[in-house]
């Protein structure tokens, strides 16, 4: 499957940054910035940016006539305005995380985030909605929203004073933003990966990553943006049962792109399945998943996803609550009862490059 949710984050976005209000290059004049907020002195660094950004609809102030660039700027506000610049697109569902409530201002842009592969938590179902977001957090989701792309040169070169201090999770994505012009401009703070984004530097990344996604994806001209990697290198997600593998139609949903994001950074699944009711091999994956329970009915060859942790894999037939992964192609019933009938067999998943 050669579908990849992040080539569509990058058209909507693209085309929504590029639609709003025309659009300005991040700067340091701040002239126009003060005079619609009376917070933004005459020569801010942050100026052009709180101007560009107020101008596209991405920021607004905080009241009256003030931007407050010293203040606080949430995990939560910076996946609302992702989710604002992709059109804010209908979403139904909760998200898995155990620490966001349904029905407030920003849950529909975390779910839609969440399934899109924007944001993904900190790995124990947490996502932290009010916490300040970190200049390299920030510099990760806008990384993922552009396709994750290499960036540009080797990593400890453009980190530069960084590298030491940068998280490694997001080295790849913070030189991807120094090497774009997004983490760090002539005139800016020198960046600190680890400490908060406040409302003015956000507000210059924002900017800076909008001048990005014009340049770098014209879409006018109905070229493909040259910074999506993954539809050619990702590889086929494949499947195996006691080293055997099995053509599978996988899902295109939020739980299989978590699934392929999971192979990516951590290698091959390997997981111990156990025989249970006579129709189902069933074993954790050792981490949670994002899910979209139903209840169905399953036919042999389904592939499942249950209580978000454990997967499983049917040669039999049972009604629950599941989230579907995918199915085993070109097996009869028969073949997977032989198969999978008995009391453990061994699941592994993995990406294999073309």
């Amino acid at each position: 499957m050669k579908k990849l949710a992040t080539f569509i984050i990058c058209a909507a976005l693209a085309l929504s940054s590029a639609s709003l209000f025309g659009s300005a290059q991040a700067g340091t004049d701040g002239g126009a910035a003060g005079s619609v907020y009376g917070d933004i002195p005459a020569g801010a660094w942050y100026g052009d940016a709180v101007r560009d950004v107020t101008e596209r609809g991405i920021m607004n102030g905080t009241g009256g006539s003030a931007f407050d660039p010293s203040g606080t700027f949430t995990r939560a506000q910076l996946a609302a305005v992702l989710y604002r610049m992709a059109g804010s697109p209908a979403v139904s569902g909760s998200d898995a995380f155990t620490d966001t409530e349904d029905g407030q201002w920003y849950s529909d842009a975390v779910l839609w985030c969440s399934e899109t592969g924007l944001v993904k938590g900190f790995g124990n179902g947490l996502f932290a909605p009010g916490d300040p977001v970190t200049q390299e957090q920030a510099a990760v989701m806008l990384w993922r929203a552009a396709g994750s792309p290499g960036p540009g040169g080797a990593a400890d070169e453009l980190l530069g004073e960084a590298a030491g201090i940068v998280t490694e999770d997001a080295r790849e994505a913070f030189a991807w933003a120094l090497k774009g012009g997004i983490a760090d401009r002539e005139g800016w703070p020198a960046p600190e990966p680890g400490s908060p984004a406040e409302r003015a530097r956000a507000a210059c990344m924002l900017s800076a990553y909008c001048a990005y996604i014009e340049e770098n994806c014209p879409w006018a001209d109905g070229e493909e943006p040259r910074y999506i990697r993954a539809l050619e290198e990702d590889g086929e997600m494949i499947l195996k049962i006691d080293g055997k593998q099995l053509e599978v139609s996988w899902e295109d949903n939020a739980s299989v792109r978590a699934l392929r994001d999971m192979l990516k950074e951590g290698g091959a699944i390997e997981a111990g399945l156990s025989g249970y009711g006579g129709f189902e091999q069933v074993g954790a994956l050792g981490q949670r998943l994002p899910s979209s329970d139903v209840r169905i009915t399953t036919a042999p060859g389904d592939i499942v996803l249950y209580q978000s942790s454990r997967i499983v894999v049917f040669y039999g037939s049972n009604t629950w609550e599941y989230t579907r992964l995918g199915h085993i192609e070109n097996m009869s019933a028969a073949q997977l009862r032989e198969l999978l009938g008995g009391d453990k067999v061994r699941l592994t998943i993995e990406l294999t490059r073309e």
